[in-house]
């Protein structure tokens, strides 16, 4: 999946597909929402410095 939508993003420094299984279109609804959540807080720790430059 990265590979196909690397493509779309050609300034970004990395792309970090995730898909929520049975989520459709809307991740606020779906059950299983906190994990999408989770795994998009996890990215964010991990891949946005807030260091102030």
């Amino acid at each position: 999946m990265a590979l196909a939508e690397r493509p779309r993003y050609p300034v970004a420094r990395s792309v970090t597909p995730f898909a929520l299984a049975g989520s459709g279109h809307d991740l606020d609804l779906a059950p299983n929402a906190p994990e999408f959540f989770a795994r998009a807080l996890r990215w964010i720790d991990e891949t946005v410095s807030l260091r102030q430059v």
